[in-house]
């Protein structure tokens, strides 16, 4: 089966509204993530989801702006 011709571009869209819930958890959120301790689970989600999208150019730069600090950090350790 033929993927439909907009499919890399349906992929894109949802992979930018994932980040903004990424983004909208690390800015809204953290405080209770940190306090039940799940602060690592998370990275460790955010690292893979940001590593995929990286890979596959996924979601522009530009749209990563909110979390760029963060980003810079993963992006730094192995």
């Amino acid at each position: 089966m033929d993927f439909p011709p907009a499919f890399l571009d349906i992929v894109k869209n949802i992979f930018k509204r994932l980040f903004r819930v990424y983004a909208h958890i690390y800015h809204a959120h953290l405080e209770m993530i940190e306090s039940l301790g799940e602060q690592k689970h998370l990275n460790t989600c955010f690292k893979h989801f940001l590593m995929f999208s990286l890979e596959f150019q996924l979601i522009d730069k530009r749209e990563m702006a909110p979390l760029a600090k963060l980003i810079e950090q993963f992006e730094q350790r192995p």
